[in-house]
């Protein structure tokens, strides 16, 4: 069986490190350096609501690019650009900054969460898994049931690790 044949199942960890959404950001930065796992799952009453990434706990101690910004008739200039109330561009035009600081300010899991959560079905491939992965710059991906149940989870180094088994069993 080739590489891209193996299932998710076959590869991902089943204890899954999981904290409430009320948890302190320092009871999840303590997970997160006890896990093995680049990531913990926000769950409540068997419910997957987000996921916080070592990242996420890296990001509340960066600092925060604030974008200047200046009044003018109504409108106003930011980062070199002319925005008017009744002509945004996106919904989500102040998404990244709003993001940002949404992290930075965060005190409780459900604050630092990302979500919606992208996860992967446990019968998917280690192909499907690697370019969801790519696709949507996550690390780690929750492994879930047909019925969304969170069955495992799996990460970059689970794949890595596949990848070196097979290179020692060629070599």
């Amino acid at each position: 069986m080739s590489q891209d044949e193996v299932s998710v199942e076959s590869i991902m960890r089943t204890k899954v490190p999981v904290v409430a959404p009320d948890d302190t950001v320092g009871t999840v930065a303590a997970m997160l350096a006890r896990s093995d796992v680049p990531g913990v799952l926000v769950v409540e009453d068997g419910e997957l609501l987000g996921i916080i990434t070592e990242s996420d706990i890296v990001t509340r101690k960066a600092e925060v690019d604030v974008p200047e910004t200046v009044s003018f008739f109504g409108g106003y200039f930011q980062a070199g650009k002319l925005r008017l109330p009744w002509n945004r561009e996106t919904a989500d035009d102040a998404s990244d900054f709003d993001h940002e600081i949404r992290r930075v300010l965060a005190t409780t899991a459900r604050e630092l969460m990302s979500s919606p959560v992208i996860n992967i079905d446990h019968g998917a491939t280690v192909l499907d898994l690697a370019t969801i992965m790519i696709d949507h710059n996550v690390n780690p991906v929750p492994v879930v049931t047909g019925d969304n149940k969170i069955v495992g989870i799996v990460s970059r180094k689970d794949l890595v690790k596949l990848i070196a088994s097979e290179s020692d069993d060629a070599g």
